[in-house]
């Protein structure tokens, strides 16, 4: 499932779930603001770099790909939420339009956690980033996407919790869908949110491990 993102459309979708987000008389648009345009190229570059990893990874949460290693293999079992929670295949299994829907909402929040990071975080050695094989690290990023959210708790918190608001308002336009089509009932919504919401801070933090790497050069 490769991936025809660019830094404007990532940001676009960016900017409305931002929008959602917060009180609208707080609300700045970023694709406007000079910090984010003096940094636009690096992050075009770094986009490039870490699609083939992130795409490979949303594979993996959608249980369409189950794993060509041992690391892939047990993170498959720990992320597909479709096996877990709704005792099925893969989003394979799910009647259309729904699966369409799905996928592309799976895609969308590893790509929101990617831009959230990116509207946050500075980093000098993005500019490195194609140096940096980041594809090379993909275990080490697999092993740790598991528990993404705890790993890059500080990330959260240092941004005083507006990534975690950014997913909320992502989450609540699909959340519908999944109780309604699929069934998701009190006991397992908590689950499978939890579930996609790991998905959207393994976005952000394939972006802070590239950069960690190409600071190493």
């Amino acid at each position: 499932m490769p991936s025809d993102r660019t830094i404007d459309s990532i940001m676009d979708l960016w900017q409305d779930r931002y929008g959602r987000a917060r009180a609208p008389s707080s609300v700045v648009d970023i694709r406007t603001n000079e910090e984010f345009l003096s940094k636009k190229r690096d992050l075009e570059i770094e986009l490039i770099a870490v699609s083939p990893s992130l795409d490979r990874f949303v594979s993996i949460v959608l249980g369409r790909i189950q794993g060509d290693t041992t690391v892939e293999r047990a993170a498959a079992n720990a992320l597909c939420f479709f096996q877990r929670h709704l005792k099925l295949a893969s989003v394979d299994s799910i009647p259309q339009p729904t699966r369409d829907s799905i996928v592309s909402f799976v895609s969308d929040t590893a790509y929101l956690g990617l831009a959230t990071e990116f509207a946050i975080m500075n980093h000098p050695a993005r500019s490195r980033i194609t140096a940096a094989n980041v594809q090379a690290q993909f275990d080490e990023f697999l092993e740790a996407s598991i528990v993404a959210k705890a790993k890059i708790r500080g990330f959260d918190d240092s941004a005083h919790k507006m990534p975690s608001d950014i997913f909320r308002a992502h989450y609540a336009l699909m959340e519908p869908v999944f109780k309604k089509d699929l069934g998701v009932g009190f006991w397992k919504s908590g689950k499978v949110q939890a579930n996609v919401e790991n998905v959207f801070f393994a976005g952000a933090m394939i972006s802070m491990m590239a950069c960690t790497r190409a600071s190493r050069l």
